[in-house]
């Protein structure tokens, strides 16, 4: 079975300053669309400091597994 997917990424910093959310997705390489697609989404805790850093390893982390 196959099916089309469309992606975006869309996230509101809410009442802080920046928003350190952070998100990403991987499609696979024609030759492997039969191991599905990987999203990721990471919330950027800004109140323990380096919350952006945290989220974007978390994600980028997973996306390269």
């Amino acid at each position: 079975m196959s099916f089309d997917v469309d992606i975006g990424h869309f996230s509101l910093k809410g009442p802080r300053e920046i928003n350190e959310d952070f998100a990403a997705s991987v499609r696979p390489a024609p030759q492997d669309e039969a191991r599905g697609l990987v999203a990721a989404i990471a919330d950027g805790v800004s109140g323990g400091g380096r919350g952006l850093e945290a989220a974007q390893t978390t994600v980028i982390s997973i996306e390269q597994a």
